[in-house]
C-alpha cells in the first residue's frame, strides 16, 4: 500500500511540476456550441485560413493552438501593464498569430506593417532607428532590414466586418515567438556578414553578439507592449495622441534600459583583409 501511495504521489508531483514549468494557459477553439463570450460569438470562427481561439478571454485568430497560446500570453502581459499604468480596461479586440509556416507569411506581415504606418507611423520610426544605428536605407543591409522588420514587429490587419460594435476595425497581427526569432536571426546574420569578419573575429565577438541579440529581443518585447497598449487607448476620452505617446515612451524607457543593459565594449574589430 505504501508503495502504491508513493507512486501515486510521485506521479502527482511530477504533473504539478510539469504544468507549472510550462506555464500552460487554457486555449479553446471557438465553435458554434455557444460556450464562448459575446465577442467570440459575433466574429466568424474561421477567417482567411485562420481559426478563432479563446485563451482565457483573449481572442486570437491562429492556425494552431500553440500559436494562439503564444500570442495570448504576450497580449495578456501587455494588457495587464495597461491596467497597471492607467487603470483603464482593455478594449474588446482580436489578434492574429502569424506563424513561420504560413504560406503567405511575408505578404501578411508586409500588409500589416503598411497598415501600421498609417496608425502608428511604424515605418518611419523603424527606419529612423535603423539610420541611427548607421544602416542606410538604400544599402544591402538596409534592404535586409526592410524585409525582416515587418516579420518582427506587430502590425495591423483589417478586422472582419462581422464583429462587435465596440471592437476597432483592425486586428493587431503578431509573429509567433518562433517566427520572430527567425526574423531577428536573419537581421543579425546579415549584420555579421556585412562586417566581413574573419573566423577568429567571429569567435571573439560571439559572446557580445549573443548579448546584443538578447538586448534587441527585449527591445522588441517592449515595443510590442507599447503598441498593444496604444491600440487600446487611441480614440478614448482623455487620451489624445500626445498623452498616448508620453505613456508609450514610459513603457519603452529605452534610454534607461540601454544604459543598464549594455555590456562593456567588445574587442576592437579590424578588417579581415
Amino acid at each position: 500500500m505504501d508503495s502504491v501511495h508513493t507512486r501515486v504521489m510521485t506521479a502527482f508531483l511530477f504533473l504539478t511540476v510539469l504544468l507549472g514549468a510550462t506555464g500552460c494557459r487554457s486555449v479553446d477553439l471557438v465553435s458554434d456550441s455557444g460556450q464562448s463570450g459575446e465577442s467570440a460569438k459575433t466574429l466568424p470562427h474561421e477567417w482567411q485560413q485562420f481559426q478563432l481561439y479563446d485563451s482565457e478571454g483573449v481572442l486570437v485568430y491562429a492556425r494552431t493552438e500553440s500559436a494562439a497560446r503564444d500570442i495570448a500570453t504576450r497580449v495578456d502581459q501587455a494588457e495587464s501593464l495597461l491596467v497597471e499604468l492607467t487603470g483603464e480596461e482593455p478594449t474588446p479586440m482580436v489578434y492574429f498569430a502569424i506563424d513561420m509556416e504560413h504560406p503567405d507569411r511575408q505578404e501578411l506581415h508586409d500588409t500589416a506593417f503598411k497598415n501600421s504606418a498609417e496608425q502608428w507611423d511604424m515605418e518611419n520610426r523603424a527606419f529612423d532607428f535603423s539610420a541611427s544605428q548607421g544602416v542606410q536605407k538604400d544599402s544591402e543591409m538596409g534592404e535586409k532590414f526592410q524585409q525582416a522588420i515587418p516579420t518582427i514587429l506587430p502590425g495591423l490587419l483589417k478586422a472582419p466586418e462581422s464583429r462587435p460594435a465596440e471592437m476597432p476595425p483592425y486586428c493587431v497581427a503578431m509573429p509567433t515567438k518562433k517566427a520572430q526569432k527567425k526574423g531577428i536571426d536573419l537581421l543579425f546574420q546579415a549584420g555579421i556578414e556585412s562586417m566581413d569578419l574573419s573566423t577568429l573575429q567571429r569567435v571573439l565577438l560571439a559572446p557580445f553578439i549573443a548579448i546584443f541579440r538578447g538586448i534587441f529581443s527585449e527591445i522588441i518585447s517592449r515595443v510590442e507592449d507599447a503598441l498593444i497598449i496604444g491600440s487600446h487607448l487611441r480614440g478614448r476620452p482623455g487620451w489624445d495622441s500626445e498623452n498616448v505617446q508620453q505613456l508609450l515612451e514610459k513603457v519603452l524607457d529605452l534610454e534607461a534600459f540601454m544604459e543598464s543593459a549594455m555590456p562593456p565594449g567588445p574587442p576592437p574589430v579590424t578588417s579581415s583583409e
